[in-house]
């Protein structure tokens, strides 16, 4: 009886270690010069400080058969306990403020899209035509790929910003790993329809054509003297060549060092050689 206390108690350990480092892809930001910087995605862990960024590289991958950002792409071992197999982490990034704090405690952090979704013509970037990116927080995803009651959500609109998504106010005494959690999924046709019953009752969204997308965004504060960040952008791929997805992201002009590329599976050098950008690639986490 006493192995088996210790036992349960040691499960119990290692689930609440689990939750406490697997936080999952986020946007490193912090505020300099009375604004609001972009620096790198990271993993799980949220410091050394990074280099500002403005263009972020990431494929969207199917879950559940809904299409979700994914700047990381690793799977769960087939020894995992829960979902062999499955994606460590199925989307984001959400936004890791902590390091430095360097923003008020109290504040609110938001994020919004200042362009309505753009696609890939093989020359230019243009409208998407019924396709959207929505990006939210909370809630849950249902066995059919439904999103189940979030917290907050936006859509792009063509034509016009979003509203905002704000984040929960900064609490007193955060951390360097201090993080708010977001996911963006792709409306094929820019709409979602109802799936479940219940406690089960979502909306489901149909899968885009393949292409290369790009959204644009801001992040504001309700920080006194805190102004926006210029817009970043996600370079968004999924069932196109390599040669496609660095067209689409030289044709930005953007310098190689405010660029990162996250998730690439090979043949990645060939993406990586096109727009020099090996330095800059997101390693991946080895899972232990």
């Amino acid at each position: 009886m006493f192995s088996k206390q210790i036992g349960c108690a040691l499960s119990a350990f290692v689930i609440a270690m689990s939750s406490v480092s697997a936080h999952g892809p986020q946007l490193q930001i912090t505020a300099d010069g009375g604004k609001i910087v972009p620096r790198s995605i990271l993993n799980d862990h949220y410091e050394p400080l990074t280099t500002p960024k403005s263009v972020y590289v990431m494929e969207v991958l199917d879950y559940r058969g809904v299409w979700y950002t994914r700047p990381e792409t690793v799977l769960n071992p087939p020894e995992h306990p829960t979902a062999p197999g499955q994606p460590k982490y199925y989307s984001g990034p959400g936004i890791a403020y902590g390091i430095d704090q360097t923003f008020a405690v109290g504040s609110t952090l938001a994020v919004n899209f200042v362009t309505g979704l753009q696609s890939w013509n093989g020359a230019d970037f243009v409208d998407a035509g019924s396709t959207e990116l929505q990006y939210y927080r909370g809630g849950s995803i249902g066995a059919a790929g439904q999103l189940i009651s979030p917290s907050a959500s936006i859509q792009t609109s063509d034509g016009s910003p979003s509203p905002l998504l704000s984040f929960t106010p900064i609490a007193d005494g955060y951390t360097s790993e201090a993080h708010a959690t977001a996911r963006l999924r792709l409306l094929g046709d820019g709409t979602t329809t109802p799936e479940g019953v219940g406690p089960q009752a979502g909306t489901l969204a149909s899968e885009p054509a393949d292409g290369v997308y790009l959204a644009s965004l801001v992040l504001s504060s309700d920080e006194s003297g805190l102004a926006d960040s210029d817009p970043f952008t996600f370079v968004m791929h999924k069932g196109v060549p390599w040669s496609e997805v660095s067209a689409a992201v030289s044709s930005l002009g953007v310098p190689n060092s405010a660029v990162q590329v996250l998730g690439v599976p090979e043949p990645s050098s060939l993406l990586m050689a096109s727009l020099g950008l090996l330095s800059f690639v997101v390693r991946r986490r080895s899972l232990a």
